[in-house]
């Protein structure tokens, strides 16, 4: 036996990947949240540096879309970073993808994650947020029962610096045609529209 190694251990699950209208039941989030906070409970450090959040905020800076203006988007990401630094973050282990398409379920059951190759350590906020930023789950349910498998009570403002950040990470992409290539012309205009609609929400949030 190898000591002070890392491994990574691969299993074929037999299920299916899910979907959006099955991620809606109620027993789905739950499970989620379940799982969520299991791989949050591997602890790294006990804080993080700030440069855990300069490259997501580096990143971000580098991809917006000059058509909706440099400036006023500039200023909104570093709103952003100053009000998550001002919080002390725990140092956990991430998936660094958490959404419905990389869980697994057989029957009434997730019974997997995969893609793992984003994973690393960080703050619990950043796959919280990036969960958080899929309309389409229940919030209210999914924080409820991850604080009820831990002594953390989330701190709902830090969560929504994080969902916001993933938001324009994904309206980024989208506006810069990353993420819509499947779409039709139609689609990826009606898509634009509603993008920039919410962006110059945010735009007004934080300006």
């Amino acid at each position: 036996v190898l000591e002070n190694c890392n491994y990574l251990l691969l299993e074929e699950l037999k299920g299916k990947k899910m979907n959006k209208s099955l991620f809606e039941k109620e027993n789905f989030v739950e499970q989620f949240a379940v799982i969520a906070q299991d791989i949050h409970s591997i602890k790294g450090l006990t804080f993080l540096d700030c440069e855990h959040i300069d490259g997501l905020i580096q990143n971000l800076l580098q991809n917006i879309p000059p058509s909706i203006g440099l400036a006023p988007f500039q200023r909104v990401i570093f709103k952003l970073r100053d009000c998550i630094k001002s919080y002390p973050l725990r140092n956990v282990f991430l998936h660094g993808d958490l959404k419905f398409a990389n869980l697994i379920y057989d029957y009434e059951k997730i019974i997997g994650v995969i893609d793992w190759e984003d994973s690393s350590y960080g703050t619990n906020y950043k796959d919280l947020g990036q969960i958080f930023e899929m309309s389409q789950i229940n919030r209210k349910r999914f924080i409820k029962t991850y604080e009820n498998c831990t002594n953390e009570t989330l701190d709902l403002d830090l969560l929504s610096y994080f969902k916001d950040l993933f938001y324009l990470k994904t309206s980024f992409e989208y506006l810069n045609h990353k993420n819509n290539y499947n779409l039709n012309l139609k689609q990826r205009q009606e898509i634009n529209k509603n993008t920039l609609s919410v962006l110059s929400e945010l735009n007004k949030h934080y300006n």
